[in-house]
């Protein structure tokens, strides 16, 4: 049987797969993950950018009494760009890390009406 040259519809009456193969449905995004690996092209900036954003918090509850009165937000860096051994290992951020984290929260936060105030390398939320 021959098939169709790619890009092309396939004769009236006929598929583009051999008889007896079997179909795969594939999602969408591992289709796209498919045509990135075999044009050798680099995965798109969108993922690229979520790549980079391997962040996380780690809140710090502050009672007094039975009641809260503050979180604080302490920003940890996951080392997206470090050396394969040293990957995914949480570590406190410092510096401009630190900020850019920090930052991020207090943006993501604000829509909700919560305030979130930077202390040095330090995220408050006051309640009440």
């Amino acid at each position: 049987m021959r098939l169709a040259p790619r890009g092309r519809a396939p004769p009236p009456g006929r598929s583009r797969t051999r008889p007896g193969a079997a179909r795969r449905r594939l999602s969408p995004a591992s289709r796209a993950w498919n045509s990135a690996r075999s044009s050798r092209r680099v995965p798109s900036a969108s993922v690229a950018r979520r790549a980079r954003e391997v962040t996380a918090r780690v809140g710090e509850c502050e009672f007094r009494g039975r009641e809260l009165v503050a979180i604080r937000l302490h920003p940890v860096d996951l080392g997206h760009g470090l050396p394969r051994a040293q990957r995914g290992r949480p570590v406190l951020a410092r510096g401009a890390v630190a900020a850019r984290i920090l930052e991020r929260v207090q943006r993501l936060s604000h829509r909700f009406g919560t305030t979130v105030a930077i202390d040095g390398e330090v995220g408050v939320v006051r309640v009440g």
